[in-house]
């Protein structure tokens, strides 16, 4: 901008200034340079540039609570998928217990339809459905 190189020069001819004389000197040859309309001009540019800087507080206010809302989301995400997978993980451990049960029976719907009386006494004496299933484990190992 011109008018603010002018003052600028205007100034640094004015601080080389060895006298007080030559500094009156200079503040003639240099008045246009502070006259009302340069000074004006360079208002003008300084509100500018404020309602630059204004806007630029704005975006980056709205890029902050974007960044905010983003984290936010991203915590929400987060913790939707943890307990989707903890949803998965209880999900795998009961399909292993009910394919586990599932093998149990088909052995002893096998054992039972069979001519084989070898497990009978156990299977008989279990009390519990532990006891149960660990005598028909311990069978399953023994059959081929």
């Amino acid at each position: 901008m011109q008018a603010i190189e002018r003052i600028r020069t205007a100034l640094q001819k004015h601080a080389a200034a060895k006298t007080l004389a030559e500094a009156w000197i200079l503040a003639d040859e240099n008045e246009d340079a502070l006259s009302v309309e340069s000074l004006t001009e360079v208002l003008a540019h300084i509100d500018q540039l404020r309602a630059e800087i204004h806007a630029s507080d704005l975006a980056v206010a709205e890029y902050r609570q974007q960044c905010i809302d983003n984290a936010q989301e991203i915590a929400r995400l987060r913790a939707e998928s943890e307990e989707r997978l903890q949803n998965c993980v209880a999900l795998v451990a009961e399909n292993e217990r009910l394919r586990r049960d599932a093998e149990r029976y088909r052995w002893l719907a096998k054992y039972l339809v069979s001519d084989d009386e070898s497990h009978d006494d156990a299977i008989v004496a279990a009390t519990t459905v532990a006891e149960l299933d660990y005598v028909i484990d311990a069978a399953m190992k023994e059959t081929p």
